[in-house]
Parts: structure tokens; sequence; C-alpha cells
């Protein structure tokens, strides 16, 4: 029997990170259950979850002694490997260990040439390849050459052919929810969507991929949609409905509403699942593609939040990331939203290459449109291997150094190289984002308006701790 050991890391970034199901490491025990059968034992730890992650990641490894070690990076996660991988080699001395995820998919090769420890890398899907390795490893096989990953041969790091994409993804099983004690991520944490309308709320995914090609995003699940089925993703909600108690859902789809025929046969069948569901989107939803109809069937299914990613407001820069959102359709949606009593959010990107200061005004002019109930500023982060990347090194060069990819605290690519000081402009566009009308008529519709307040309260410390941090140090 092969013990597979799953882990989730915990990087800490700042007082009040999000907390969500790790429904990639889920999907990932569920598939490998189901092919394998009773020749494996699958555990999943989440160390985010845990009061001392350093020593229960220890601890889990001597208690399981796994044979196989499966690592989930996001590229933010990559200080996990520098603070701890050596660690874990030495707790698990015979166990293969394989990294997978945002980061190795991006960058197999750098994380195989940095890390010696790693094993092998999973580069994009995960579940077919992981399964090809447990299945290898187990029989004393070799690992070279398994497509989609990246793997040593002679002291040089080799990357093998990729991988098909999952079709149709209604193939695979649904997440593994007894791999997780789904309590422990009900407790009173901030969710990716800041707001919830019911305590017992998760995240859920019903699709993969999306066709557009924004410049700054990655590919990991490719730029087809791959659906699940309507019928497939109804079921799922039902069995998080009636077996959990789950009442709220947040959809964290790339663009859940690319089809129109299947979001609405989703909404619809919502409605006889419960009543009382409530539905929020932290993002997934193009809304250059909605229209009142669609906006009018989402609050009948329970959708009491919509945020929209406009990133930037100038038509040239929409053009260079290659997001080409309509804008002025996409804020007509916004405002009509509003009007039907969905709480509006939307998304802002500052500091693209060669953005000038009147785009960015023109930005945070338009954040200030009565129709958005909230809004979030992002600095941009060019992640390694993305088009934004390549345009950055086009015009800075090759950044000096290996920092953080951070949208938040420190100072961004585009302000090291420009002195244009994006902390200052950000902290005082929340300040004319966030008037006392504005406050206190999100208040009013809220579903849950002290906790939204309470958690706001945390949210202005956050900021105005990174506005003190990001300012220069005097002369």
């Amino acid at each position: 029997m092969v013990r597979v050991l799953l882990i989730k890391p915990f990087v800490p970034l700042h007082a009040h990170q999000n907390l969500e199901l790790p429904l990639g490491l889920m999907a990932l025990s569920a598939y490998l259950k189901r092919e394998l059968g009773e020749a494996v034992t699958v555990s999943l730890l989440d160390l985010r979850v845990e009061k001392d992650a350093d020593r229960a990641l220890i601890a889990a490894i001597e208690r399981q002694r796994p044979d196989l070690l499966g690592l989930s990076l996001m590229t933010f996660e990559k200080p996990l490997l520098t603070r701890h991988l050596t660690a874990i080699r030495a707790a698990a001395p015979g166990a293969l260990i394989v990294a997978g995820g945002a980061y190795p998919s991006s960058d197999a090769e750098e994380a195989l040439k940095e890390f010696p420890a790693l094993d092998i890398a999973v580069r994009g899907e995960g579940e077919e390849t992981l399964l090809d390795i447990v299945r290898r490893h187990a029989a004393g096989d070799d690992l070279h050459d398994i497509p989609g990953t990246a793997f040593r041969r002679g002291g040089l790091v080799l990357v093998a052919p990729d991988r098909p994409f999952i079709t149709p993804l209604d193939r695979l099983p649904s997440p593994d929810l007894d791999a997780v004690d789904i309590e422990r991520y009900l407790g009173p944490h901030t969710p990716m969507n800041v707001i919830s309308a019911h305590p017992r709320h998760v995240a859920f995914m019903t699709s993969r991929g999306c066709p557009y090609r924004c410049a700054f995003c990655h590919d990991i699940m490719g730029k087809g949609f791959r659906p699940h089925s309507a019928e497939r993703v109804l079921a799922d909600l039902r069995r998080l409905y009636e077996r959990f108690g789950i009442r709220e859902f947040h959809i964290v789809d790339d663009v859940f509403n690319l089809d129109r025929e299947r979001m609405r046969l989703i909404l619809r069948g919502v409605k006889g699942i419960g009543a009382d569901i409530r539905i929020a989107f932290p993002n997934g939803i193009r809304g250059d593609l909605l229209n009142e109809e669609d906006i009018d069937l989402m609050r009948s299914a329970g959708v009491y939040n919509l945020t929209f990613s406009f990133e930037t407001a100038t038509p040239r820069l929409q053009e260079m990331i290659e997001k080409r959102l309509d804008i002025d359709w996409t804020m007509r949606m916004a405002r009509y939203a509003h009007r039907r009593g969905i709480i509006t959010k939307a998304y802002f990107m500052l500091g693209f290459p060669g953005e000038t200061r009147d785009e960015m005004a023109a930005t945070f002019a338009l954040s200030r449109d009565p129709a958005l109930d909230m809004v979030s500023y992002f600095k941009v982060a060019p992640f390694p291997h993305t088009r934004l990347a390549r345009t950055c090194r086009e015009l800075w060069g090759a950044e000096k150094g290996d920092g953080p990819i951070d949208y938040f605290t420190g100072r961004s690519r585009y302000e090291q190289e420009t002195g244009i000081p994006l902390s200052g402009m950000i902290f005082r566009a929340y300040l004319r984002f966030y008037l006392p009308w504005r406050i206190v008529r999100l208040l009013f519709r809220l579903p849950r308006p002290f906790l939204f307040l309470s958690r706001l309260m945390q949210y202005a410390a956050f900021v105005l701790h990174i506005r003190r941090s990001s300012s220069p140090a005097p002369r």
C-alpha cells in the first residue's frame, strides 16, 4: 500500500489572510482513491488551519511515514520550500517529494534547480499526472518522461511533454469531502469574498480554464473553457447543502458565465435545492458577457454579491494586457445589479508597465462610480513566464534579485522603476472611496452588517500599516 500525504502550505502574508477549502488537494485525493482503491491511503494536511504549522508539519510526516509527499504551491507559497524543505527531507528520507501547483507549473526547471530535495515537479493539471507518479513509484519504475512533469537526469533538469487537459471534466470525481474537517473552515475567518451572508459558507468551483488571454494571468488550466455539466454542479451543491449544512457558496471559477445556457441551468437548479441558499462571486464573472436577464435570474437564485474585474479604465491598457473588456457595458451591468439589490464590488490593478499618472487617475475615477459598493486596488504583480513579465523585461530589463510576489506590501516593480508612490495613491483612493455615505449605504445593503464593519476596521488598520511600512525612510 502506498501512503500519500498531500500538504497545503501556510505562508504568513498579513493578519487577515483568506482561508478557503483546499479544493485542488481535495480533487487529487478523490482521484487517487477512486483509481487506486485500497492500494493507496491519502491524507491531507492543511497547515493554514493548524495552530503551530511548523510543528504540525513535521509531526504529521513522522506519524504517517508517507511514501510520497505532495506539496501544493502557489507562487507566493514558495517560501515553504526555503524554510522547511530540508526538515521535510530529514523527516522523510525515503519519501518521494513532489511539487505541484502554480509555482512549479510556471517555473518547474527553476524549482528543481533551486531545491535539490524536490524529486519531481508536476506542471499543470495534476490528477492524471500524480496518478502516474504514484503507480510508477509503487512499482519501482523509472519516473522519467511522465507527461506533465519536470525531472532530473544525469545532473540536468528536463521537461517532459505537456499532458492534455482533462475533458470532459465530469470524468473526475467530486472533491474528497472526507479529506478535511469542513468545520475548521467555517470559523471566524475572512473569506476571499470578504463578506458573507451565512456563517456556513465554502468556496466552490464549477469549471476550469479560460479562453481569454490576459497578459497577467497564468495558463495552468489552459486557455479553453472546460465546465462541469450543470447536473454535476447541482449534485455537488446538494451534497454540501444536505450533508454539511452549507448554505452559502462562493463561486471561484475563472469565467463562470462564459456558457450562458449552462449558467442559467445551474441558477434555476439552485432554487430547487433550497430557498435559503446564498451565492457570491468573489471572481469568476466576465462583466461584458452579462445582460439584465442574467442578473435578474442571479438575484432570484440567491446571488447577493457580484465582483466585476475592470483592472484598468483605459482602452490602451485594456489592449496592452489583452483583456479587452467592454468597460462601458460592464459598468452598465454593475449599475443594473446595484439597482436590483445585489452588492457590487470591483477590482482594479495599478502599476502596469508604461502606465501614466493620467491613466491611473482615470482608473481611480471609474472606481468611484456610485453604483459600486466595494472596491479593491491591487499593485500589478508580474508573475514569472507571463506575457506581462516579458513586457516588464522589455521595458525595464531583467529584475534584480528574486523578490516575493506581493499585491499589497512593499514596493512593486513599477514603483522601483518610476518612483511613483503607488502605495500612497492607493491609500488615498481608499479614503476617497469609503466615504461615510458609502459605508452607511453598504451597511444597509449587507446581510451581516456588523460582521463586515468589524472586518472593515481590521482591513483599514491593515491598509494603514501598508501605508506606513511602504513610505520611504526619511533622509
